[in-house]
């Protein structure tokens, strides 16, 4: 009788920590598409900054050189 106990035991404590390992692995899946998603929102939103910046500076060429008076103080 104790051996059968023991075995059901070790039967699901094996399905336990099978579940805990899924769960952890589902939680941490959602956390690192959750930093990606951030990163991908930070990324276009400085990419249409940039694009702004360039308009409203009249152009490529203006921006860079109004850029360069900013770095060098000129």
């Amino acid at each position: 009788m104790s051996a059968k106990i023991s075995q059901q035991k070790t039967i699901s404590e094996g399905v336990n920590s099978n579940s805990v390992l899924e769960l952890q692995e589902g939680t941490m899946q959602v956390v690192v598409g959750i930093i990606f998603a951030t990163a991908a929102i930070i990324g276009i939103w400085g990419l249409i900054s940039l694009f702004g910046g360039i308009v409203m500076a009249g152009g490529i060429l203006e921006a860079a050189r109004e850029w360069m008076g900013a770095i060098t103080g000129m």
